[in-house]
């Protein structure tokens, strides 16, 4: 009688291809990914130096003169405690912006000494 149970296994082909499979999907989606998290960088440093500058306006509005610096507590008191860190600059705080006084008014940016091929928006507010 012949012993009709054996066990059964993957083959070394058989595994071999799945990792191939995998790697190919990898090697697909990794610079997509990448791509996508460059791009959520810059949204969000643009995002939070929009957030800045509509803070100045209104602390502008209420006491018809912008701060002198980003460090000031009104502004950090206008963003709810806190300036937002930026993520395409090493400093923190109202350290990663650039606050420029120009004549009637004010500009921001965010800087970038991170972040490679980002160009900042900078955002321009006159009283």
């Amino acid at each position: 009688m012949k012993n009709t149970s054996r066990l059964r296994g993957f083959t070394l082909v058989e595994l071999l291809v799945v990792v191939m499979v995998l790697g190919v999907l990898v090697a697909i989606a990794l610079p997509s990914y990448m791509s996508a998290s460059k791009t959520a960088k810059y949204n969000v440093a643009d995002g939070n130096a929009r957030t800045i500058a509509s803070a100045l306006q209104s602390i502008a509005t209420k006491s018809n003169a912008y701060p002198s610096a980003l460090s000031d507590a009104s502004v950090a008191n206008d963003l709810g405690g806190a300036i937002p860190n930026n993520p395409c600059s090493a400093s923190l705080g109202a350290d990663g912006y650039t606050y420029t006084s120009v004549v009637g008014g004010v500009t921001v940016s965010a800087n970038n000494d991170v972040c490679s091929g980002y160009v900042p928006v900078t955002f321009s507010m006159k009283r």
